[in-house]
């Protein structure tokens, strides 16, 4: 049932993103083939209008296909088709090709605002994580490990107030470990140690939300979009300035197995944990498609923002080289983290 909730949840933002596309596609009058949840096969398809809506048999994601957009050096595969030369991405206004370009990226920061001022309806409590387990210690001889999360206590100072109470019994607690629910009973010392420690953890805790009234929720969620957009845009930068100036890949970066493997484990931690980081990675999609990178929307955009200067379109077959070769360099990227992913779980 996680897995599918992070399916699900995940499909969303993609799904959303292309979305972005059809919409401004359709707002400009240009020909869209189709619009599809998922990628084929396909399961069920239907046409309305001009366009074919379909449901796919693979349900990570979705996609959009307007006529006149793709990266072929020559338009031989539109010029077999139907389709008005007006209602070609090609022949429409440079301002009409730049909004469909970016209306992906837009939608993700919609999505992103949008759940995040769910959250802040809710709020988030805070949990107690635990860093380090002490060798030998109370926590330890039960097999608490770290990252475990005591549920039900926001803060150390919440767990040692109810472990002083308990002194010298042994008592259940409730721990998120990973993607379980588990109960772990620890024996508790008759007294504190020497450092006033009882069961031998060091604690951090997640985050704490406070929750706002529905009225207010809009306002503040737009303001800490803002503030998760540039924490977000200075740690994506960051991550591709050590690529390319230190050959290096930080420690903490995640592929797709590692975003899945994040979002099962929040996920356990409670539903509104899951929608936020939902959103934070809506944000991050945004950003990272911002960029002016070949093969990102960013890439794109910046191809027609060329052209729009030097007023004459750009050859499609080095537009296609470009892309080509940044698409291959973003799937060697993909693989490469993926790799790391299985080697982190294993």
């Amino acid at each position: 049932m996680t897995a599918i909730l992070v399916i699900i949840g995940l499909s969303i933002l993609i799904i959303g993103h292309e979305f972005g596309h059809f919409f401004a596609a359709k707002l400009s009058k240009m020909f869209v083939r189709e619009f599809g949840i998922g990628f084929p096969p396909r399961l069920f398809k239907k046409k309305i209008g001009e366009t074919e809506y379909s449901i796919n048999a693979l349900p990570f994601g979705g996609f959009v296909q307007i006529a006149g957009e793709g990266d072929t050096p020559d338009n031989s595969e539109e010029k077999s088709n139907d389709v008005p030369k007006e209602k070609l991405f090609t022949s429409r206004p440079m301002y009409q090709k730049m909004l469909v370009i970016a209306s992906g990226v837009i939608m993700n920061f919609i999505i992103g605002w949008i759940l995040i001022s769910i959250v802040l309806i809710v709020g988030i409590t805070p949990m107690a994580v635990v860093g380090e387990v002490a060798k030998n210690s109370p926590a330890e001889i039960a097999g608490i490990k770290n990252d475990d999360i005591f549920s039900d206590f926001k803060n150390a100072e919440e767990l040692k107030a109810f472990a002083k109470l308990h002194l010298g019994e042994k008592t259940t607690f409730n721990v998120i470990r990973g993607n379980e629910k588990i109960k772990v009973e620890i024996a508790l010392p008759n007294e504190e140690n020497k450092d006033g420690g009882i069961l031998g953890v060091m604690l951090g805790q997640t985050g704490d939300i406070p929750a706002v009234p529905f009225y207010k929720a809009p306002y503040e969620g737009l303001k800490e979009t803002a503030t998760v957009t540039k924490e977000t845009f200075i740690g994506v930068i960051g991550f591709f300035k050590s690529i390319f100036a230190h050959a290096t890949i930080p420690d903490g970066a995640v592929g797709p197995v590692g975003i899945f493997s994040i979002a099962s484990q929040t996920s356990k931690a409670g539903f509104i944990y899951f929608v936020y980081l939902l959103a934070i990675i809506s944000v991050n999609l945004a950003i990272m498609n911002i960029l002016p990178f070949p093969a990102l929307d960013g890439g794109r955009f910046l191809f027609l923002t060329i052209e729009a200067i030097i007023r004459k379109p750009i050859p499609r077959k080095i537009e296609a080289i470009v892309n080509g070769a940044g698409l291959l360099f973003l799937l060697g990227l993909m693989i490469f983290l993926t790799i790391k992913d299985v080697g982190r779980l294993f």
